[in-house]
């Protein structure tokens, strides 16, 4: 009798812990779906469309598991691609390829500085299957979870990460370990990141040299390594693992563009106003804020396509004054005699499945349905001239560069413009003068520099990159 009641008392028990159980498995359901595509800053483009990201390190630690011994890494840099696209990729493309990583880390006496192998790109592969739009998979995974970051992997091929320790031993690492990707997004010194992490065992040290003693072997596990990653550029809204298809375009390719209602073939003068932006100086890794710059030219009105040699647009005067890493302002202008030219075919290579212009000042934003107008803006050789202030430095600088229309008319003072904007890697330097020190080399970036452009005679209706003639 005593055996009964106790196994009677004990099956209640248990029933009961189950049933107190039931409503926590079962709350907060996943809520979203598979991964179907990834927006950048609210783009949405062509299959297989990578754009450039890069990172600090924000936290964590490493463990080497035969010795036990866990170390941190500071000052560390990473960067690469995020493809942006329809999934699932096509084989060979990932979702991340990382093709830049410094990460000095401290060992015992000695510190480990961790970079990709020349030739080699890590990969990083998500396969969550509970995402949603918009930028909210934050947090950590629980079962059952509503929302929480992205999950996948991020592979190391064969001895692609070079360790060079500071006594002379040389290790190599491969293998694949957890990842996430955290979309929430936070601001750090004025920048905006996201947050990815590198988590857990997976990690094999191999190769290691004579001075390494033996003891650069065996395997590593990644303790919750968290890297604050932007869009290079700036991020906005962000990296978005989405699980719906965006909107299709609904327009077509440019036939005209009017001025002010005005289709007729002829030049319409233009002028404008540094709005917003930013340029990094590659050599430096510095990024400098502009503060004041103006630009004046043409547009070309009419039919399309244009005649050989003429443009849809021709810059005569650019200015933009920018602070510099030598702790002075640096103003960048076309050389005299010289001129920018920027084309507009809006071509699918970035925002959208393009071309797709609208009939109207619709083209505006980052779309897909409706996306400001897509060209590339280019200057000959020793064209743009950079003159440092105080200083007899002068740096020439040519190449092309992305750049973008934003039809949308805003007035600002009372008067009416629209939008011209200059973005990307692409200006190099050809030469300097001495005072220079031989510091103006590699490149230039801008990072989203932004014109209010208007007519020079007024804009009502502005400029429009129409698709019917």
């Amino acid at each position: 009798m005593q055996l009964r009641k106790a196994l009677i008392v004990g099956a209640a028990v248990l029933a009961a812990g189950l049933l107190s159980l039931t409503p926590t498995s079962q709350a907060d359901p996943p809520t979203g779906g598979p991964i179907v595509f990834v927006e950048v800053n609210g783009v949405q483009s062509l299959p297989n469309n990578p754009v450039p990201v890069n990172g600090t390190f924000a936290g964590g630690t490493y463990t080497h598991d035969l010795t036990g011994f866990t170390t941190s890494c500071t000052h560390s840099t990473l960067a690469g691609t995020v493809n942006r696209s329809a999934r699932p990729l096509p084989a060979g493309a990932h979702d991340f390829g990382f093709s830049s990583l410094h990460m000095p880390c401290a060992y015992a006496i000695y510190t480990d500085t961790w970079t990709i192998t020349p030739g080699c790109v890590l990969r990083a592969n998500f396969y969550d299957d509970n995402v949603h739009d918009g930028t909210v998979d934050t947090g950590p995974y629980n079962l059952g979870a509503s929302f929480h970051a992205v999950r996948g992997r991020l592979s190391i091929p064969h001895a692609c990460i070079t360790v060079t320790r500071s006594g002379g031993c040389t290790y190599r690492i491969d293998g694949d370990v957890g990842a996430s990707f955290d979309e929430a997004i936070t601001t750090v010194g004025g920048v905006r990141y996201q947050k990815l992490v590198l988590d857990g065992p997976g990690l094999t040290m191999r190769q290691q040299t004579p001075s390494c003693l033996g003891v650069a072997g065996g395997s590593i596990t990644l303790n919750n390594m968290t890297f604050n990653l932007q869009v290079t550029g700036g991020s906005t809204t962000g990296i978005d693992f989405r699980q719906t298809l965006p909107a299709l375009p609904t327009g077509g390719a440019v036939a005209a563009v009017e001025v002010n209602g005005d289709r007729t073939v002829g030049t319409v003068a233009m002028d404008g106003v540094f709005r917003a932006g930013t340029k990094t100086y590659s050599i430096f890794g510095f990024d400098a804020g502009c503060a004041v710059g103006s630009m004046a030219g043409t547009v070309t009105r009419g039919p399309r396509p244009l005649t050989t040699g003429v443009r849809d647009m021709t810059l005569s005067t650019l200015d933009l004054t920018c602070a510099t890493p030598l702790g002075v302002n640096g103003k960048i202008s076309i050389t005299p005699g010289c001129v920018m030219t920027l084309d507009f075919p809006d071509t699918p290579n970035v925002q959208d499945t393009g071309p797709n212009v609208h009939d109207g000042t619709v083209d505006t934003g980052p779309g897909p349905a409706f996306s400001r107008v897509e060209g590339r803006a280019s200057v000959a050789s020793q064209c743009l001239t950079m003159l440092l202030s105080g200083s007899s430095c002068a740096a020439k600088l040519s190449g092309d560069i992305d750049a973008y229309f934003d039809e949308a008319v805003k007035t600002v003072g009372g008067v009416a413009y629209q939008e011209l904007i200059l973005n990307g890697d692409g200006l190099t330097y050809s030469q300097q003068t001495p005072a220079c020190l031989s510091l103006m080399t590699g490149g230039l970036r801008l990072n989203n520099i932004k014109y209010d452009v208007r007519v020079a005679s007024g804009t009502t209706t502005g400029i429009d990159f129409r698709q019917t003639a």
